[in-house]
């Protein structure tokens, strides 16, 4: 019974596993689809969120949710998903959040027209602001409460001057005709005829209004369904995914109790041996032994403390950087003595050149390989200045050198972004390996993708090189991927790309100092106690 109790919760162990990389998968895709693709994916993330009952995530979810399709007109499906967003912060009071989707649903009704329904949910985020003591949400609410009011004042006003004005013609016309001898009883009856074919018009373009609102509400139903097929099709081809899933945790889970019944066994069998061991040496074995360790330890440790001091003594010094860009920081963070990330420059009399690298791994492997990178690049740049002919030359020569020497590409390769400044245009040009650019311009954010496979693997074709026009005050982030890998906040999860990219948005108005000292914050806090999971390096640079 004891036994069977083991396997179900190894099981379960392993079934949150893959349920969290699941996750991390599908929020990591977000980043590279369009804002159509995005909704299926978005839904898929909400549904885990709900299943695992995390209603902070499945809340702001929704609400990305709800964003997105009243950006593609489909009001009240939008406003479903609010709904569904503010119901969950209900629950969780936050008011804040729940003031900040009343608010949005009141804009949308209020985008198209509906001017007393948005005045009711505006009305709603008012009151829980007011009691909350949500002074800035307050005054965006009250602004669009005064917009509001201000549309339905100028509605009733239309109305009101409309039936007036033609009331005031059909007496003017009515006492003329009366004072008029010449006029006939003929001539009045026209002009009731008149009045009547107005009659007819206005109510005829009533109808055509009704006959309007009645397509767009046969169209809203078509794409209501159309919306709930594809929601069938999708859960159909989850429910197929589960299926498979549950196949592939029991087997999976089988798999790992034989490997823990082996490990148990093993383990056993090694204590037992080292025990013997331990009795069969004496005290002064073990002392001596302890001397070496120490010995030996101290050795390693001076000779780390000198390869950093040579590791950073390579990377561009302080003087460097602010004789070629005046405003900028380096956010530099090895998770231990020695670092697998490096940034690189290179200046000749048109171009600055200026590289950002990942070494797989850290520590000393990744210090080695780092060092290996900048000694290649200091070679290229000899031969070519061109960023894709400089990562093919680099990818060729890491191959090379590895090959050579019988040694494992695949732990031993590199992520880089290598981009080069015209000093005099503001031409910029860029390639990637797996490590990407981050511009952004009045507080827009452009990305530029890199290649998927890092340096130091085989490849079908060349790198691609990409070239953007820089213009005064853009700001340029470069940046490995220790940031985004960070574990941390309330449910130890990673702080991801789409986080980072989402400061340097915020921070972009700010003094490069101030933007350094916000992301060491703001990763320090995410991290909190858990250990430094990689090396991190950023790089933020404004023209």
């Amino acid at each position: 019974m004891n036994f069977l109790r083991f396997v179900v919760f190894i099981n379960i162990l392993f079934s949150g596993f893959v349920f969290s990389q699941s996750l991390e998968q599908l929020e990591s895709k977000l980043t590279t689809l369009s804002s159509s693709e995005k909704l299926p994916v978005l839904k898929q993330i909400a549904e885990i969120h709900s299943k695992s009952n995390n209603k902070l995530d499945e809340a702001y979810t929704n609400m990305d949710i709800g964003d997105l399709l009243a950006k593609q007109n489909q009001l009240e499906p939008a406003v479903s998903y609010y709904k569904k967003s503010l119901k969950n912060f209900e629950i969780l009071k936050d008011n804040k959040a729940c003031v900040v989707v009343l608010n949005r649903i009141g804009s949308n009704y209020s985008r198209y027209g509906d001017y007393e329904t948005a005045y009711t949910f505006f009305s709603k985020a008012l009151v829980i602001a007011n009691r909350s003591n949500l002074t800035k949400e307050a005054e965006v609410v009250s602004k669009n409460i005064e917009a509001v009011n201000k549309n339905r004042k100028n509605i009733e006003k239309t109305k009101t001057e409309f039936v007036q004005k033609k009331e005031i013609e059909t007496l003017n016309i009515i006492s003329t005709l009366v004072n008029d001898n010449e006029k006939s009883h003929e001539e009045i009856s026209k002009l009731s005829v008149e009045a009547q074919l107005q009659e007819l018009k206005i109510k005829s373009q009533e109808a055509e209004i009704e006959r309007k609102k009645t397509e767009a509400e046969n169209q809203r139903k078509i794409n209501e369904h159309l919306k709930k097929e594809k929601e069938l099709e999708l859960l159909a081809a989850q429910e197929k995914l589960n299926k498979q899933q549950i196949l592939i945790y029991a087997i999976s889970g089988f798999a790992l109790l034989l490997a823990l019944l082996a490990i148990v066994i093993y383990r056993g069998y090694k204590q037992k041996k080292r025990a013997n061991l331990l009795l069969a040496q004496k005290n002064e074995a073990i002392s001596l032994q302890k001397d070496e360790i120490e010995k030996k330890s101290k050795v390693i440790f001076e000779s780390i403390e000198y390869a950093k001091n040579i590791q950073q003594a390579l990377l561009p010094s302080d003087q460097e950087m602010k004789a070629l860009f005046k405003n900028y920081f380096v956010l530099y963070k090895p998770k231990d003595v020695v670092s697998g990330d490096f940034f690189w420059l290179s200046v000749n009399k048109d171009s600055v050149i200026f590289a950002v690298a990942d070494c797989t791994g850290h520590g000393v492997p990744g210090a080695f390989v780092s060092m290996m990178g900048h000694a290649y690049l200091n070679e290229i740049i000899n031969i070519n200045k061109t960023p894709s002919i400089i990562l093919d030359l680099l990818n060729e020569k890491i191959l090379s050198e590895l090959n050579r020497k019988n040694v494992s590409t695949i732990k031993y390769g590199m992520d880089i972004a290598i981009l080069s400044i015209n000093k005099s245009t503001f031409r910029l040009e860029y390639a990637g390996a797996h490590n990407s650019l981050q511009i952004v311009r009045n507080t827009e954010r452009l990305a530029f993708e890199s290649d998927v496979r890092g340096v130091g693997t085989e490849r079908d074709g060349p790198f691609e090189n990409h070239s953007f026009q820089l213009s005064q005050n853009d700001l340029i982030y470069l940046h490995t991927d220790g940031f985004s890998d960070q574990r941390g906040g309330v449910s130890n999860k990673k702080f991801l790309s789409k986080r980072l990219y989402q400061l340097f948005e915020s921070v972009a108005v700010l003094p490069m100092s101030e933007q350094k000292i916000i992301l060491e914050d703001t990763i320090e806090k995410w991290k909190g106690t858990n250990d430094q999971m990689d090396d991190m390096l950023v790089v933020g640079i404004k023209m």
